[in-house]
């Protein structure tokens, strides 16, 4: 059973910490309002992108003041004769509802009594009033219809950059409740259908209209930190590009050139869409910051009414937030599927490319949850999902670092660069979470020993002795690593070597190619040595003679020592056999050595990988020092020419 200490240093488990910590990184920068900016805009484009794809309400119709208007008529404000006049011909047509988007908080003559009359005398009229501010200036609505649910306030709310995202239902102050003039218009549009605000059964502080209930805003709903969220407002939907709601300019009205049947039964907001009256805002609609991309108030208040009506008739959702601990959930949950990725594909192009598609998939998920009437941040699950690949990225490159060096300083300086470039690629066979793992494996190990060595220690000084020495170990060193063995450990005047690791070998062909080329190697480390010593013999130097052991079977391999002094090596009995069988040559003078050969031992289970061209012979069923069970011993005598390397 894996221990829980393990657990959490394995490299998922590092990862996902480095996702759950940048995810609460990205969430802190969020909590401070570093990214509200970002996520409004985002916000923007999916609003953009959900509108172009809806028709523009056909129930409403706009009666536009522009700058031509107030040109052939002269006149601003338009007199009460005019207003009156308007709202007959509007009356006379049939129009269900009709929203007048002017101030009338003080009469302008000629026809201030007409238009009272009018006013007073249709409930199908809503007119405006500007909601107290906190220094309690506002403007009143026409006096005539104090009390009545005629009178709507027409504020707009503003986000910081000047874009209007959020919409009032209703403010309140010591006076009471005031309706917001979209509701008014929509609800009075709603009477034919018997559809009236009640509470939510569920949530009594949420209105509810039809079947559909309109959450209210938080300060901290969706991407905004601490907004206002004064009175009950909601999220504003758009629908069609801007100007995209039927109109008719007012000297149209006037002069008959509108059909009866545009007006009648619909919803008709009369307001100023004048150069020179500005009652102008942007909109997530908006593409720039040009005049151009501004939309009158009436036509903001259009989209309010259209949202009441689409969500009490065809029960279409308002847009919705999510909970904060969800939100959070969502962005540590890209954060830690960043981290996870990124951890898998290890190379960092192929993170490049990974992230740069997750950020579209991220992007159509928050788009698809959009489409769906939910607001999912979108920016800061991309920033966890960008930044915890990239520090996962780099942590992998700097582990893979450490890793490397350490590989090489276990294995570089004794194995060929082929066998050491084998094993870094190879590195995840053996390596967990930047650990060499112990494993039990089937390999060959070879001892080798130089004879002589202390007669030749009296013959030379300790500087010759140690070149001396060194010269006959290069020498074994190098026919090792030519033999793909790793070296293992240096003894005084032997050598290590295994064959077969770090490597697991699972296939027989690969088991039984490690043990010929250790018994190669052995043949080979005899015939340099004999090499060694002819050069060693013209210069009256001493020679040696070496002696190998060979032995075949399971190890277990793995580091030992402390992080300052590490080793890569095999333990068990097969390498005990094989440092008995190098000492056996000693120990048994009566087993000599081929003159052509060298001594040259091996274990039956080693001979048993050798084919037909070697020629072996059996010493004997041996006891050996230390070991329980007696070894089956052979030495080697011949072997097939052709394949031993030996070193020029």
């Amino acid at each position: 059973m894996t221990s829980f200490p393990t657990v959490l240093r394995s490299s998922p488990v590092r990862v996902l910490g480095i996702g759950f910590l940048v995810g609460l990184a990205v969430i802190g920068c969020r909590q401070f309002g570093l990214l509200e900016t970002f996520e409004l805009r985002a916000y923007d484009w999916m609003v953009r992108l959900t509108a172009a794809s809806v028709n523009p309400d056909p129930r409403i119709v706009l009666i536009t003041i522009t700058e031509e208007d107030l040109q052939r008529l002269d006149q601003w404000p338009l007199s009460d004769e005019r207003i009156a006049k308007t709202l007959e011909i509007l009356t006379t047509y049939g129009a269900r509802v009709i929203g007048l988007d002017l101030y009338r908080d003080h009469a302008i003559q000629p026809g201030t009594d007409e238009l009272h009359a009018i006013l007073s005398g249709d409930s199908r009229i809503v007119t405006v009033m500007k909601f107290p501010d906190q220094t309690g200036r506002g403007v009143s609505g026409p006096a005539i219809l104090e009390g009545t649910d005629q009178i709507g306030f027409n504020d707009i709310l503003v986000d910081p950059g000047g874009i209007v995202r959020r919409g009032f239902l209703f403010l309140e102050d010591e006076r009471g409740v005031a309706t917001s003039f979209s509701l008014l218009i929509a609800l009075k549009y709603l009477e034919k259908s018997g559809i009236m605000p009640h509470p939510d059964p569920t949530h009594p502080a949420f209105m509810r209209l039809g079947q559909t209930t309109i959450p209210r805003f938080q300060s901290s709903d969706g991407g905004y930190v601490d907004s206002d969220a004064n009175g009950y407002q909601m999220f504003v939907k758009y629908y069609g590009k801007r100007n995209s709601f039927t109109r008719f300019s007012l000297t149209s009205l006037l002069t008959g050139n509108v059909n009866r049947e545009a007006i009648r039964d619909k919803i008709v907001v009369i307001g100023s869409a004048a150069e020179s009256v500005r009652d102008d805002f942007y909109t997530p609609l908006s593409l720039g910051r040009g005049s151009d991309q501004q939309v009158p108030g009436m036509e903001l208040h259009a989209h309010i009414v259209s949202q009441f009506l689409r969500m009490s008739l065809e029960h279409e959702s308002p847009i919705r937030v999510v909970s904060e601990g969800l939100e959070a959930g969502w962005i540590i949950v890209w954060g830690s599927l960043g981290a996870l990725c990124a951890l898998r594909l290890v190379s960092p192009w192929r993170v490049l490319v990974f992230l740069s598609g997750g950020i579209g998939g991220i992007i159509l998920i928050a788009y698809g949850l959009f489409l769906a009437h939910w607001w999912v941040p979108l920016v800061p699950a991309v920033m966890a999902w960008i930044s915890a690949g990239i520090l996962t990225t780099a942590w992998v490159s700097k582990r893979e670092r450490q890793e490397r060096a350490m590989l090489m300083q276990l294995f570089s300086q004794h194995v060929s660069h082929e066998v050491a470039e084998t094993i870094w690629n190879s590195r995840d066979q053996f390596l967990q979470d930047g650990r060499i793992r112990p494993q039990k494996l089937t390999a060959t190990v070879l001892f080798a020993d130089l004879e002589g060595f202390t007669a030749v220690a009296e013959q030379l000084s300790p500087q010759a002795l140690m070149e001396w020495v060194n010269i006959y170990l290069l020498a074994m060193s190098s026919v090792i690593s030519t033999h793909h063995g790793v070296i293992d450990d240096y003894f005084g005047d032997g050598v290590k070597a295994n064959f077969g690791v770090p490597l697991v070998r699972t296939q027989e062909n690969d088991i039984r190619q490690d043990a010929i080329n250790a018994v190669q190697c052995g043949v080979a480390l005899i015939h340099e040595i004999r090499r060694v010593n002819q050069l060693h013999a013209q210069e009256a130097i001493p020679v040696g003679r070496v002696r190998v052991g060979v032995a075949s079977g399971p190890v277990i391999a793995g580091n030992v020592g402390g992080r300052q002094r590490l080793k890569y090596t095999t333990v068990g009995n097969v390498v005990n056999v094989a440092a008995r069988l190098e000492q056996l040559g000693k120990e048994r003078q009566k087993i000599d050595t081929d003159q052509d050969i060298g001594s040259l031992l091996i274990t039956k289970e080693t001979q048993c990988h050798l084919d037909v061209r070697w020629k072996t012979e059996e010493v004997g069923i041996i006891s050996l020092s230390g070991m329980k069970d007696p070894v089956t011993v052979y030495r080697v005598l011949s072997g097939p020419q052709e394949r031993i390397v030996l070193n020029s």
